[in-house]
């Protein structure tokens, strides 16, 4: 089975990804203990599903899933090694989707000084200073600017791809989940190359996983809910009943939010949407604050021109572009970096991509950033 993408940057990229599949291979041949870490969305579960699937075609057992945040804590570095640490081997760690930002430096500082070997796969905007702790560092950044169109879960489906390419015979059953899973990755990250990976008469199929991969995975006890969906992936009566609960529930949040939805129009003719989207399901459970945001900013797109909307939830903000307001000027992650020097005071973390990001603000400074969002849309 051939790259779903083949161009001059997966080219470039492919002794990495050759590199990455070798080492996870040589962690399965000697039963290394492994955790992986990947961010919870769509395309940080697509890519940890795809990895989880490969190494344990390969008899790989010792491993832990854990979901996250887009940083990586000292706590959570604490909490990893302890996962592993029964088998009192030293750990393989793959960061899959998050954890080359600054904010992740001294988590990723504890890990390695602690003795575990870090594979770190993403597509965010990189610090260079996250490679010293890593054997293995990949971001398409690194390839130039536009990077995240290739997103960590197409990269990693793409890791486990060549994983199953050493099995003789080629598993065609596993080869068609992985593209799926791929083609899930780009979708559910805004990728411009879902165009050309995804055939017209796939694009209902995929939206659907999107949204069981969100509802199955994006909950507590991440490595149960792997499992979980490996099964219902192999299952066309298990998918549609999970798509329909998902869906069931999705409806809900967003109609309860939309009830507290301002929209403002600046004279550049960009909309400006704030939402709360707090309190409208279980805290770790589907749907999330982010997707709720996400499925409100499709709504607000119904109008035509460019709109941002923000959504509220209890620690943080989700930020959401569209593409023309993207075109007038209005690049999220670019707006959030500008933001963290303005705001040192009022903003703990932040960043992500041209048409989502997040930020933390500190603790009484929510409005002080939503009201600097706002002037950023309204001075394009």
């Amino acid at each position: 089975m051939a790259a779903l993408i083949q161009d001059s940057v997966m080219a470039a990229m492919a002794p990495a990804l050759a590199a990455f599949a070798d080492r996870l291979l040589g962690a399965c041949a000697t039963k290394q203990p492994l955790f992986c870490r990947f961010h919870s969305d769509a395309d940080g579960i697509a890519g940890a599903l795809a990895v989880r699937a490969a190494i344990r075609a390969h008899g790989h057992r010792k491993h832990v899933f854990h979901s996250s945040s887009p940083i990586y804590l000292v706590q959570d570095a604490d909490y990893d090694l302890e996962g592993v640490g029964r088998w009192r081997e030293k750990p393989l760690a793959l960061l899959l989707d998050f954890g080359q930002n600054p904010e992740s430096l001294e988590g990723l500082r504890q890990l390695h000084s602690r003795g575990a070997e870090i594979l770190s796969l993403d597509h965010h905007p990189f610090t260079k200073d996250a490679q010293q702790f890593c054997s293995l560092f990949l971001n398409p950044w690194q390839q130039g600017p536009g990077g995240s169109a290739y997103t960590a879960g197409f990269l990693a489906a793409e890791i486990a791809r060549l994983m199953f390419e050493r099995m003789p015979p080629a598993p065609q059953e596993e080869f068609r989940q992985l593209d799926r899973l791929a083609k899930a990755a780009l979708l559910s990250d805004g990728s411009g190359l879902a165009v050309k990976a995804i055939a017209e008469s796939e694009r209902a199929d995929i939206d659907r996983l999107i949204i069981v991969l969100q509802y199955l995975c994006g909950r507590r006890a991440p490595d149960l809910r792997l499992n979980t969906a490996a099964s219902v992936l192999a299952s066309e009566e298990e998918f549609g009943r999970t798509y329909a609960d998902a869906i069931d529930r999705m409806d809900a949040c967003v109609r309860a939010a939309l009830a507290n939805l301002k929209c403002q129009k600046f004279p550049n003719g960009l909309r400006f949407c704030v939402v709360k989207v707090a309190g409208y399901g279980e805290p770790g459970e589907f749907p999330s604050s982010a997707t709720v945001t996400t499925n409100i900013h499709l709504k607000s797109q119904e109008e035509p021109g460019p709109v941002v909307t923000v959504g509220i939830s209890g620690r943080s903000l989700s930020i959401r572009a569209s593409r023309e307001a993207i075109a007038a000027g209005f690049r999220a992650n670019e707006v959030v970096e500008n933001l963290k020097k303005q705001l040192k005071n009022a903003i703990i973390s932040g960043g992500g991509h041209d048409y989502a990001a997040s930020v933390r603000p500190v603790p009484g400074c929510q409005s002080i950033v939503i009201d600097a969002l706002a002037a950023a849309a309204s001075s394009l």
